[in-house]
């Protein structure tokens, strides 16, 4: 019986840190609801492997990204999404425009490239419809490749992006105090 009882210590002893780590189960879908300035917006986004479904309902009408446009969205991170607005056009303005409103759903996809960042991926929607997508993929530091995809249309580069790159010590608000 003694034989026994310090090789079963020792494999307890080994295996109960593993059973003790709990591991974050994946997301395949998440839901939320924004409230701002009297309005509702609610978004949907599916997909493990792939984006399979990303829904944006405002004050109750739901404008749905077609499937078309969710190809290449691979490995999305659906913790990371978000949802943002403005009051201004997006993109370029011809002077006698109107202001539109937007809404942009964003959030990251893929693996974690050699800087340490995920792809940014962004969904517009204005003027009653979803717009285009947006991929930001790094290519240095500080550099991003800004390609944009319209409903329908092919995949243009369309310019780079400087990011300042993240600085190691302390911020310099906290240097000053």
């Amino acid at each position: 019986m003694k034989s026994l009882f310090k090789p079963a210590l020792y494999y307890a002893l080994l295996c109960s840190p593993l059973l003790g780590q709990d591991q974050p189960a994946p997301w395949n879908s998440v839901r939320f609801t924004v409230l701002y300035e009297e309005k509702k917006a609610s978004v949907e986004i599916e997909g493990e492997d792939q984006l399979t479904k990303v829904v944006l309902t405002v004050d109750g009408k739901s404008f749905v990204v077609p499937e078309t446009e969710l190809a290449n969205c691979d490995l999305p991170q659906l913790d990371t999404a978000n949802l943002l607005f403005g009051a201004d056009w997006y993109g370029p303005v011809k002077p006698d425009e109107e202001k539109t409103p937007h809404h942009i759903i964003e959030l990251t996809i893929g693996e974690v490239n050699k800087f340490g960042n995920h792809t940014s991926l962004k969904f517009l929607f204005h003027s009653g419809r979803f717009q285009e997508r947006i991929i930001l993929e790094q290519n240095t530091a500080t550099l991003w490749k800004e390609y944009r995809k319209r409903v329908n249309e092919g995949e243009k580069e369309t310019g780079t992006i400087t990011r300042p790159a993240p600085q190691s010590g302390p911020s310099s608000a906290e240097s000053a105090e």
